[in-house]
């Protein structure tokens, strides 16, 4: 299986090919390029994300629990509640975040399950091009694109280890998930291609 290094390499050197070819050919600014560059290097890490312990777990499991704490310190300063207490209740969810995160990847992925396949890259790519659409049409389509690709990476580094693609696996332990991934998937396609058009 290619190490955390190999697949840094390949999804980022991904992520910077598609920030220069939208530098040099399509008229990206600087703000344009960095977001396809961390899109594409950051979809290599997608499909690790319902490994145990992986660095991606650790590294996103950081941000959620990051994210979730200042919303909660946010939210509670905004209802007029004590500095101390925002700060109190925000390092609570800090260190719950994770570990909740944690057990629903568990409860509900397997390792090389869901997240190691092509229904993440389409969801993760189109899912990029929509939040990304204050870009313009192209430089959104364009970006989700280059972040698919990061996690087509990591799927093909692992096949190229020996591990299969398979495209057409189930994507959880069950076949319901499975299933509205796939239709999830297409959904969030149709939608990112439609808004290109």
């Amino acid at each position: 299986m290619p190490r955390f290094g190999v697949h840094m390499t390949a999804s980022g050197f991904i992520g910077l090919s598609g920030a220069w070819m939208g530098l040099a050919h399509y008229g990206w600014g600087p703000p344009q390029a960095a977001l396809a560059a961390m899109a594409g290097l950051a979809g290599g890490l997608v499909p690790d994300l319902d490994a145990d312990r992986s660095r991606p777990t650790r590294f996103a499991a950081l941000l959620v629990g990051l994210v979730a704490a200042l919303g909660v310190v946010q939210y509670l300063l905004h209802r007029n509640r004590p500095l101390g207490e925002g700060i109190l209740a925000g390092l609570v969810v800090l260190a719950a975040a994770p570990t909740a995160g944690a057990m629903l990847l568990r409860g509900f992925t397997i390792h090389r399950g869901m997240f190691h396949s092509l229904p993440m890259a389409l969801m993760y790519g189109s899912g990029t091009a929509l939040v990304f659409g204050s870009l313009g049409k192209n430089a959104a389509l364009a970006v989700g694109l280059v972040a698919g690709a990061g996690v087509l990476s990591h799927l093909v580094l692992d096949a190229a280890a020996g591990f299969t693609l398979g495209p057409l696996k189930l994507c959880s332990r069950r076949i319901g998930p499975s299933l509205a991934a796939w239709f999830f998937a297409l959904l969030l396609t149709a939608l990112a291609w439609s808004r290109a058009a």
